[in-house]
């Protein structure tokens, strides 16, 4: 699954333009997921809403926690900067946390 994901991202990437940058603003967030509905969730279903994110969530999140590289690492790679690698993976955490949330029928505070 692992390996999907990360090919899924760089065939996503190589359709985006060289000369296109994804840019987003950088924003602080408490990424809070109920342990109780993460358990809930099978290997497959946290995959499947892994693989459901945005093409340059999914790349950064991909690769920053399946394949463990660094933001520099990360932008370097995808052509965009360290901080818009942080702030995608940010951004990422946050959907996933919503996307586990209302599927444990869990409200988020």
């Amino acid at each position: 699954m692992k390996k999907i994901v990360i090919n899924k991202a760089f065939n996503a990437n190589k359709k985006l333009s060289s000369s296109q940058e994804l840019t987003v603003e950088t924003y602080d967030t408490d990424i809070v997921i109920d342990a109780d509905g993460l358990s809930n969730l099978s290997y497959d279903e946290v995959m499947q809403l892994v693989l459901n994110l945005p093409d340059g969530y999914r790349q950064v999140f991909a690769l920053n926690v399946l394949e463990g590289y660094n933001h520099n690492e990360i932008g370097e790679k995808l052509g965009i900067s360290a901080s818009s690698s942080r702030s995608q993976l940010n951004r990422a955490k946050k959907k996933l946390q919503l996307k586990i949330n209302s599927l444990s029928n869990i409200e988020i505070s």
